[in-house]
Parts: structure tokens; sequence; C-alpha cells
């Protein structure tokens, strides 16, 4: 499957791997605040609540799966077209 190097530049996207690479990192801070919200909802571990990190979850949290849903349909669209071009 030889093809030219430019058009497998021309589709990578590199701001969909920026979104995702951010969106993954972020992931990591949310769920380790999840030990301090203060709603009630219990999680694995419970801290003591802290009203800013819950406004901070509130926040962010639906945003994350659709946003990665999103990302991941972009790319397999994209590696389609891919494919089709080899």
């Amino acid at each position: 499957m030889n093809q030219p190097a430019n058009a497998i530049k021309v589709l990578r996207k590199p701001y969909i791997d920026n979104i995702r690479w951010l969106c993954v990192i972020m992931l990591f801070p949310y769920h380790i605040l999840m030990i301090y919200n203060s709603w009630g909802e219990g999680f694995y571990i419970k801290g003591e609540d802290i009203k800013a990190t819950s406004t901070f979850l509130y926040i962010t949290w639906p945003w994350f799966m659709p946003l990665l849903f999103t990302i991941a349909g972009i790319s397999v669209s994209l590696r389609t077209v891919r494919i089709a071009v080899c």
C-alpha cells in the first residue's frame, strides 16, 4: 500500500489530536475531584465537601463523554477516507 506521504498528512488533523489528549488528561483531575463533591453522591472514596470542586465538576461533566464520542466519530470518518484513498 504505497501512498504519497502528503496524502496522510492532509487527512490528519492536529487540532483533533490536541482536543483528544486534553480531554483525556482532564479526566484524571475530574475523577480525583469527585472525591470532594458536595452534592452527596458517593464515590469510591469520600473526602470533605469542597464547594469549588463541586462547581468545577458541575460545569464540566456534560462535556467529557460527548466530546470524546465526537472526536472518535471524526477520527473514524477521517480514517475511512484515508483507507478509501489507498
